[in-house]
């Protein structure tokens, strides 16, 4: 837990309480105090991403989103595999949405 140790990351955990429930979240501070990170991480990376789509889709229409698929951790190969669709949006947008487009500069 590096530094902070069982009941840091477990007080954490309780951020989430409003989101899983008193019974998940208890069983996730359960599973820390037992040395048992990864499923506890997993899960919680779970709720971030289900939160992080729910804000990234507040107010934004389909077809503004670009979502791809990774394989590979490698940030040069994920980069690349950005730019390219990532260009090709930019080059089929309507003239009134390339303002909204990253310039990629």
């Amino acid at each position: 837990y590096g530094p902070f140790g069982a009941e840091a990351l477990c007080s954490a955990v309780e951020n989430f309480r409003h989101r899983m429930g008193h019974r998940y979240t208890d069983e996730l501070q359960e599973l820390l105090r037992q040395g048992q990170l990864r499923p506890v991480c997993e899960e919680i990376l779970r709720n971030y991403d289900k939160a992080y789509d729910y804000h990234l889709n507040r107010g934004r229409r389909k077809d503004q989103i670009l979502r791809l698929e990774v394989s590979t951790l490698n940030c040069s190969a994920v980069a690349h595999d950005v730019v390219v669709p990532a260009a090709a949006a930019r080059e089929a947008a309507a003239p009134e949405d390339i303002a909204r487009l990253p310039s990629g500069q």
